[in-house]
């Protein structure tokens, strides 16, 4: 399986070799000078506005149930900061990156990496891909690894991680 970017001066295959052939890509990769990436953003409440706004309601209740059982606003604001950073992957934006190097989900309060050469199994789920430094999954497997939530690019997403794997085990 090849990907590629495409550029003014050719073609550059993940693995780094360059070739002036045209080709019809079957993975758009944002370019860099270098190297090459596939990035995309996932906003989860933006799909789900009315559970967001229940999520934001609940902490606020719970900033203010704080304040008034605490007389506090260190607590409220302590209550309130927690339960956002316990729910920031659902109410803020998450980035994810594939590069030569590995994958990582980056978001305000989060960030999971993984080398290429750490996966050892990837499997995907409705509308995300899974990748696993674990050689089987077991109660450990939500806890290891990162987590490629997708928007609509779910099999770009999975020939990358294919491309990047295929580039890692060939070094």
């Amino acid at each position: 399986m090849a990907c590629w970017i495409e550029n003014d001066g050719g073609s550059a295959l993940c693995d780094g070799t360059m070739t002036r052939e045209p080709v019809t890509p079957l993975v758009e990769l944002l370019h860099e000078p270098a190297p090459a990436r596939l990035q995309w953003r996932v906003h989860l409440a933006r799909r789900e506005p009315a559970r967001a706004l229940a999520v934001s309601a609940l902490i606020l209740v719970a900033a203010l149930a704080a304040l008034l059982l605490f007389h506090s606003l260190l607590s409220a604001l302590l209550s309130a900061g927690l339960l956002l950073a316990a729910t920031g992957e659902f109410l803020l934006p998450v980035t994810y990156r594939l590069t030569p190097e590995g994958a990582e989900a980056r978001g305000l309060f989060a960030w999971r990496k993984i080398a290429w050469s750490d996966v050892k199994r990837v499997y995907s789920g409705r509308g995300e891909v899974k990748l696993s430094p674990l050689a089987h999954g077991g109660p450990r497997e939500g806890f290891r690894g990162v987590l490629l939530r997708c928007e609509g690019n779910q099999s770009a997403v999975y020939a990358a991680v294919e491309c990047y794997r295929d580039a890692a085990a060939g070094e």
